[in-house]
């Protein structure tokens, strides 16, 4: 087996890295200087919260097919803003300039910015600056079929693109909006006490880095398939961690046992076509501000604590649910199939260590309370960019939940990278993100870890 180099995001393959052998050439990726917004649309004002239609686009080197399009660090005219992942599946040809069916809504709360007057200018000039970073999966079919559910490639791209705002209505809506924002600016209160008043604004996001995002880690799970012919397939998937008292740190299951999440790899298993290397997983956490990769790109494994080098132990993960579901290729010979599900108690793991390591201090839990029919502003941390950042560093993303059966459901899906990251309302910890589209309530997690929740 040849020496894998360098780690790409979540992908099952270290696609830059020569072809292992029985493996099949993957094509390159999207260039980066292909990606481009194409249109910025005035899409709602309200006197709380002004909304955008977003319109990105791409063109290939090569016939691909999008799977997801994820955006991370991105600024609107110098505001933060989280723009939702492209989830639906894009075929592109060569040099033919593609655009998801339809476009993505952004939106700005008032009270998230520390002023109004970034949005009056950006309406009453008519321009529109937005930058930022996206990361481009691409479905790969090159690949053996016994990569199936994530037989994709990463390409990061840079995203920086000014351009006129479309108003639909023209003056009478542009007039309309500044006598609304600018009334806004008027009559606004900057005294509060909530920890997430100003989400928007630069001072805000580095108090909750400094407060919060110091106690997060990225976690990586490593694992090798071997197929019948002694080909070894390497995989790998990425997520967060989070510090819940000095000794103790909370992920997923999904991190500590990654296989019985995946039903894919669970049919292969199951048909015997795949087994597990032996001796082959584990899982490595990179303390927020630490060196992620050197200058090849390869992980720097010396700056992760890690589960084989026994620097910590898993103590808790609480028990054994399963779902069955049958499981095809390509939509012939089916296989039932069992697979634990994301979003229950059992997807949850707890991690301690003898040392306490060095990290931020534990998330105190303050939200006993949990409101019963949501939340406007909830707070999450991500690593979007994976490998492609030199320093560990989480992002904070903005979001806003509905309560359904004691579960926080999102208006707006996040990408996997937050997968693990600690949910914060403004009274303190509510939830874990356990699936792309929900949380479980913080409350819940924490009788099923038995956590002691007494700290403030």
């Amino acid at each position: 087996m040849k020496q894998v180099s360098t780690a790409f995001g979540i992908a099952l393959l270290c696609l830059a890295a020569p072809p292992l052998q029985g493996q099949a050439q993957a094509p390159a990726s999207p260039s980066s200087d292909q990606i481009r917004v194409e249109k910025v649309e005035l899409l709602q004002i309200q006197t709380d919260r002004i909304g955008f239609a977003v319109t990105p686009s791409i063109i290939p080197t090569q016939q691909v097919r999008i799977q997801t399009i994820t955006f991370y660090g991105m600024r609107l005219n110098r505001i933060p803003i989280f723009i939702p992942p492209v989830s639906e599946e894009l075929d592109l040809r060569p040099g033919v300039r593609a655009a998801p069916r339809r476009p993505l809504q952004v939106t700005v709360y008032l009270r998230d910015l520390s002023s109004l007057q970034p949005i009056i200018d950006l309406v009453r000039g008519g321009r529109v600056k937005i930058e930022g970073n996206a990361l481009v999966e691409a479905k790969l079919d090159l690949l053996p079929s016994v990569l199936l559910l994530k037989k994709t490639a990463h390409a990061p791209m840079r995203i920086d693109s000014d351009l006129p705002l479309d108003v639909p209505g023209g003056s009478l809506v542009r007039d309309q909006a500044l006598k609304i924002l600018t009334t806004a600016e008027t009559g606004r209160s900057l005294v509060s006490k909530s920890l997430l008043y100003l989400l928007g604004a630069d001072e805000t996001q580095k108090k909750l880095q400094d407060r919060f995002g110091r106690s997060t880690m990225l976690a990586v799970a490593r694992y090798e398939l071997t197929d019948s012919n002694h080909n070894r397939y390497p995989v790998e998937k990425m997520g967060v961690a989070f510090r819940a008292s000095d000794k103790q740190f909370v992920v997923l299951r999904e991190m500590t046992e990654p296989w019985k999440f995946d039903s894919a790899i669970a049919m292969k298993l199951r048909r015997k076509e795949l087994t597990m290397t032996a001796d082959s997983f584990d899982l490595l956490l990179w303390p927020a501000g630490s060196t992620y990769a050197g200058l090849n790109g390869a992980p720097m494994d010396g700056s992760a604590v890690s589960l084989r080098k026994h620097d910590f132990r898993i103590v808790q993960s609480p028990g054994s649910e399963k779902e069955r579901m049958v499981a095809t290729e390509n939509g012939q010979r089916a296989t039932l199939v069992s697979t634990t599900p994301r979003a229950s108690t059992t997807n949850l793991a707890l991690l301690e260590f003898d040392t306490p390591p060095k990290a931020g201090a534990p998330i105190a839990t303050v939200d006993r309370k949990p409101n019963s029919t949501g939340y406007g502003t909830l707070a999450v941390f991500r690593f979007a960019a994976g490998p492609y950042t030199k320093t560990v560093e989480p992002e904070i993303v903005h979001l806003s939940a509905r309560v359904v059966n004691g579960r926080l459901v999102f208006d707006d899906p996040i990408d996997s990278s937050a997968l693990g990251s600690p949910v914060l309302s403004d009274d303190g910890l509510v939830g874990i993100v356990q699936d792309e589209t929900s949380a479980i309530a913080f409350t819940t997690a924490a009788a099923a870890l038995k956590l002691n929740t007494d700290a403030k």
